[in-house]
């Protein structure tokens, strides 16, 4: 897998160089996301511009970085999802468990805007 990162002042983007996210390559991203996290990456914004195709395997491992980061109240974001790609995710309802962003100055909004709430949250518990 064809794995590029490129620090942001609010998160880390990654970009997957495969046409096709599947069980060959969904292992190697789960644990690259978790390792991400681990160092501290709260925010992670995954770039799926070169991915047509995506299976199960490839569905979990986004599920799973979606998940690392909330738990380490952050933000997990997918952005240039192809067509083939964004129907998979409406068929599978995931397109409502994501977060789906084009545009790069609404990515930086959104993770600011989360990050304050979750930091709102974290105060008042």
């Amino acid at each position: 897998m064809i794995l590029t990162s490129t620090e942001k002042p609010h998160y880390l983007g990654i970009s997957l160089g495969d046409a096709h996210l599947t069980a060959q390559v969904a292992p190697e991203l789960k644990s690259e996301l978790v390792r991400l996290v681990s160092l501290g990456h709260k925010n992670l914004v995954v770039d799926l511009q070169q991915v047509n195709f995506v299976d199960s395997s490839g569905l979990s491992a986004l599920l799973v970085g979606n998940r690392i980061t909330q738990k380490a109240n952050g933000v997990f974001v997918l952005t240039g999802v192809q067509p083939a790609v964004m129907k998979i995710l409406q068929i599978c309802q995931l397109d409502s468990v994501l977060n789906l962003i084009h545009n790069e100055n609404e990515i930086e909004d959104f993770i600011i805007m989360t990050n304050i709430a979750n930091d709102l949250l974290d105060e008042e518990e």
